[in-house]
């Protein structure tokens, strides 16, 4: 295991341990969120998730901005943190999160929509799993889709 992935699993498992005004790097902050460094970018562009900027213009996201952002509350008993999402959600069910376009062409555009099918979920408090495939016309042999209607059938 090298260190970046351990890095990543540590701060993954442990950054509500962190101070309240702590500042994370854009990159450290896109992990923890589950988006991309550039999704951050344009949302700090368009007031979704406003940043710190050092001297130098580099984005700092502070803890507390984050917690927000996510919907997590934090509670401190007994110097125990627990982390509980404000939305109350089943947390047995499971979400389908299903992307689909139409050419090769439009795989960019696929990324991008499964991007924000499965932030909303995550956002929500909802458990989910991504199916995402490329293919044309209507099919009801879509490996995929067939994929989402066993796991429907099944559960």
């Amino acid at each position: 295991m090298n260190n970046e992935i351990k890095h990543t699993s540590s701060l993954l498992n442990n950054w509500l341990n962190f101070p309240d005004d702590y500042l994370f790097t854009i990159t450290e902050a896109a992990r923890i969120v589950n988006m991309h460094e550039n999704t951050l970018r344009r949302w700090d562009r368009q007031g979704k998730l406003v940043t710190f900027k050092t001297f130098g213009n580099v984005r700092r996201y502070k803890k507390s901005q984050l917690v927000k952002f996510l919907g997590i509350k934090t509670a401190v008993n007994k110097n125990l943190i627990s982390n509980q999402l404000t939305k109350k959600t089943n947390k047995d069910k499971l979400t389908i999160v299903y992307g689909r376009v139409s050419s090769h062409d439009q795989r960019n555009d696929l990324i991008i929509q499964v991007e924000l099918l499965e932030n909303y979920a995550i956002q929500n408090g909802w458990k989910c799993e991504v199916f995402q495939e490329i293919a044309s016309g209507l099919n009801f042999k879509r490996k995929q889709f067939r994929k989402i209607v066993d796991l429907i059938q099944n559960n």
